[in-house]
C-alpha cells in the first residue's frame, strides 16, 4: 500500500493530489471537513440549522485537532517513540470522548 499512493497521485479520481477523496455520482469530493459535513446533511445526520451544524463541527473539528496524535503514532520509528505516542493518544481520546459526551448531555443534543 506505501508504494502504491505515488503511481495513483494525480491519477483520476486523485487528480488533486491529495486525500481523503470521496467520489458520490461521479462527482469528486475533497478536504476532511468539508466531506464529513457534507455526509451529514445527506445521510440526514444533520439539516441546514445553524445549532444542528454548529454541534456536528465541535465534534468534527475536535477530531481534526486528534489527527496530529495519530501521526506520530504512524511516523514512529521507534518502539520508544511509538509507546509514548500510543500512551498519549490513548488518554487524549479518552479525554476527548469524555468531552464530547459532557457536551452532549448538558445541551441536550439528540
Amino acid at each position: 500500500m506505501d508504494n502504491e499512493w505515488p503511481q495513483l497521485k494525480g491519477k483520476v479520481p486523485y487528480k488533486f493530489g491529495a486525500l481523503p477523496c470521496l467520489v458520490v455520482d461521479g462527482k469528486r469530493f475533497r478536504e476532511t471537513t468539508a466531506i464529513l459535513r457534507m455526509l451529514a446533511i445527506r445521510f440526514g445526520l444533520c439539516t441546514m440549522d445553524p445549532v444542528c451544524t454548529h454541534q456536528n463541527d465541535v465534534i468534527v473539528e475536535t477530531c481534526n485537532a486528534m489527527v496530529g496524535i495519530v501521526l506520530e503514532i504512524s511516523q514512529a520509528k521507534e518502539q520508544e517513540a511509538y509507546q509514548a505516542a500510543e500512551d498519549k493518544i490513548t488518554s487524549k481520546f479518552s479525554k476527548f470522548l469524555d468531552e464530547v459526551e459532557a457536551k452532549m448531555a448538558s445541551e441536550g443534543w439528540s
